[in-house]
């Protein structure tokens, strides 16, 4: 009993340290009019701000798994949220554009170099050999929760104060302590597993087997098709404006259902059912099978009489199973036979080109949609359909393999 409060306990701490890692850079998302006033920047500056950290990201997945697997993975931590709280706290000083671009780029190392690899290690040693799935449901699904609290805070001091310099300086704030909060919970909590001389050795043999090996690039098809899958949707907000005509009050709700709601719900429903049925893999094969059933009734849309009530449950249907299934993706590694050894040097080169679709796939959405309008949306739902199909294929091999083993 004890063992499991700690679990619950050291999840909770590490979704905490995930929200407040990530707080700037994520910003963009509810209070991106209120970056550009109080910072005094334009979109362009604003823009290669975020550019910088995307771009450092990149690089950072790979590096940060070797990281990961070579060093203490609680010093990591620890170190990760004390500079990034440090940055954070900086910038409520409002700093010029200069020292912005080094703090961004620094944000990228604390969040991605740092922490990202050395708390999804320690997410799959909490979570054991049957509780992996519920571990990573119930991480993403308070990592949601604090999100929508510290963003609700925001906005009501925006409605009551009508101060965008207060909301920015109150919610970086936040960011700021929850970061040494976090810090000194991980110190307090989180007791590394002792290894044998052997087990602390890194044999780069080893390693170097871990980017050729298929059940790897298995999951790597996997992650990437579920996460461009996430992406598409996306769009579906301006779907239901531009092609629907549905109304920004009906669009308000929605948006609210799929971000906040739904999210929450899918990913501990996801975590459970993945330990229920023995295998995150598995649940990614039920869940592509499904997207591909689903995207077929919005590519359908233009060729038959589709009321918008049922585009709208369709939506709501298809963000749950997705969202659902990236909760518990990165679960998939642990079932390809990696050694917890190795684990960050795997998340890493799993992460690095599974979630690469923030690269390009904005900027390609962006012209079908300028280019081709109302059929813009339709080349969307059809690399939404090819990716869920490729998926489906990349998991149904990876049920079988792991079958074959035991």
């Amino acid at each position: 009993m004890k063992q499991r409060k700690n679990t619950i306990a050291m999840v909770c701490t590490l979704a905490c340290a995930n929200t407040a890692l990530y707080g700037l850079p994520y910003m963009k998302n509810q209070f991106y009019n209120i970056l550009l006033e109080v910072l005094n920047l334009t979109h362009t500056q604003l823009s290669t701000l975020f550019s910088i950290y995307g771009s450092i990201c990149m690089a950072a997945y790979l590096l940060g798994g070797l990281l990961t697997d070579m060093f203490s993975v609680k010093k990591i931590m620890i170190s990760a949220l004390v500079l990034s709280g440090a940055l954070h706290l900086y910038v409520v000083s409002v700093p010029g554009y200069p020292g912005l671009c080094i703090v961004f780029g620094l944000l990228a190392v604390t969040s991605v170099l740092m922490f990202y690899p050395a708390s999804m290690k320690t997410l799959t040693y909490l979570g054991g050999k049957s509780k992996k799935g519920e571990v990573f449901g119930t991480y993403i699904a308070i990592i949601d929760i604090l999100g929508m609290v510290i963003v609700g805070a925001g906005l009501l001091i925006l409605m009551l104060t009508k101060e965008n310099g207060l909301v920015y300086k109150t919610i970086l704030i936040l960011y700021g302590l929850l970061h040494f909060i976090a810090a000194f919970m991980i110190y307090k909590l989180f007791h590394e597993p002792e290894k044998t001389k052997e087990e602390d050795q890194i044999k780069w043999s080893e390693v170097m087997k871990i980017f050729t090996n298929r059940k790897v690039w298995g999951v790597i098809i996997i992650i990437f098709c579920n996460y461009l899958m996430m992406a598409a949707m996306t769009y579906i907000i301006p779907y239901l404006s531009d092609v629907c005509k549905i109304g920004e009050q009906e669009i308000l709700i929605i948006s609210i259902l799929r971000i906040n709601i739904l999210a929450i719900v899918a990913s501990y429903f996801a975590g459970k059912l993945a330990d229920k049925i023995g295998s995150a893999i598995k649940l990614m094969e039920i869940t592509f099978l499904m997207s591909a059933v689903l995207i077929i009734g919005l590519l359908a849309r233009p060729y038959m009489a589709v009321s918008n009530l049922l585009i709208v449950v369709l939506v709501l249907v298809i963000t749950f199973v997705i969202t659902s299934a990236k909760s518990v993706n990165l679960v998939t590694i642990s079932e390809i036979g990696i050694p917890q050894k190795y684990m960050g040097t795997a998340i890493g080169v799993v992460s690095f080109v599974g979630y690469s679709p923030d690269a390009f796939f904005y900027s390609v959405a962006g012209i079908s949609i300028d280019t081709y309008q109302i059929n813009g949306y339709q080349i969307i739902f059809a690399i939404f359909l090819i990716c869920a199909i490729a998926g489906l294929i990349a998991s149904r091999i990876l049920v079988k393999s792991k079958g074959n083993q035991e």
